[in-house]
C-alpha cells in the first residue's frame, strides 16, 4: 500500500533543512613520496596517495596526511581528499546514495523516512568531514498542506537550519543550488560548509 503523501512544507518545518550544491571531483596531485617509517624499521616508503584514491592501510593514511590530504572514512579504509578542493565524486556518492535510495523506496515522494535518511547522512558526513554538510535532493511534494504535488528541490543541513531549508525549496535544481550557495557565501566562514547534491 502506498504511503500517504507527505507535505514538503511540513517536513521541512519539523525536521531540518537545507542543502545544495554539487561537489565535482577535482584533484590536486601530491607528487612526493612520504616515508612511513625510519630506515631502521625495515619498512618501505609509501607513495603519498592523491585525492580520489581509496586506501586500505594505516601506512597509506599516514602518507596521505603527511602530504596535507585528509581521509574520508568508509566501513573499510577510506577515500583521500584535498580539503582545499571540491570533494571527489566517490565521497559525494557515498554521502548521497542512501538519500536517492530512500526517495526511490518512497515512490519518488517526500516521506518521513526520506527526511530522516537525509538528515542522518548529512550528520554522518559532517562528523567525517568536520564541516556543516548541506544535502540538496529532489522529491515529489507539496508546498503547503493543501497544495498540489510537484517535483521540488530542497536542502537539509546537518545542523537542521530551518531558515535555509525553507528558503531553498523550489522546482529548479539550479535555483535551489544558487540559494544555498548564496547563503553559504554570507556566512562568517564559508569554508566550514560542504554542499552536496543527491542525484
Amino acid at each position: 500500500m502506498t504511503a500517504a503523501p507527505v507535505v514538503f512544507f511540513v517536513i521541512v518545518s519539523l525536521t531540518a533543512c537545507a542543502a545544495t550544491g554539487e561537489s565535482a571531483a577535482s584533484v590536486r596531485p601530491a607528487s612526493q613520496a612520504v616515508a612511513t617509517a625510519t630506515a631502521d624499521t625495515g619498512k618501505a616508503e609509501v607513495a603519498a596517495p592523491v585525492a580520489g584514491d581509496t586506501i586500505k592501510t594505516m601506512d597509506e593514511q599516514a602518507a596521505a596526511e603527511a602530504a596535507g590530504l585528509n581521509v574520508y572514512p568508509l566501513s573499510e579504509g577510506g577515500i583521500v581528499y584535498d580539503p582545499a578542493q571540491p570533494l571527489p565524486a566517490a565521497i559525494t556518492a557515498d554521502i548521497t546514495a542512501p538519500v536517492t535510495e530512500a526517495v526511490a523506496s518512497a515512490d519518488g515522494r517526500l516521506s518521513e523516512s526520506v527526511s530522516q535518511t537525509t538528515l542522518n547522512r548529512a550528520s554522518a558526513a559532517a562528523n567525517a568531514l568536520g564541516k556543516t554538510v548541506i544535502i540538496v535532493f529532489s522529491a515529489r511534494a507539496s508546498r503547503s498542506s493543501d497544495g498540489p504535488m510537484e517535483q521540488l528541490y530542497g536542502a537539509y543541513t546537518s545542523d537542521q537550519n530551518r531558515e535555509l531549508g525553507h528558503a531553498s525549496v523550489s522546482n529548479s535544481l539550479d535555483k535551489t543550488v544558487a540559494v544555498v550557495n548564496e547563503w553559504v557565501a554570507k556566512q562568517a566562514d564559508p569554508s566550514a560548509y560542504q554542499v552536496v547534491v543527491a542525484r
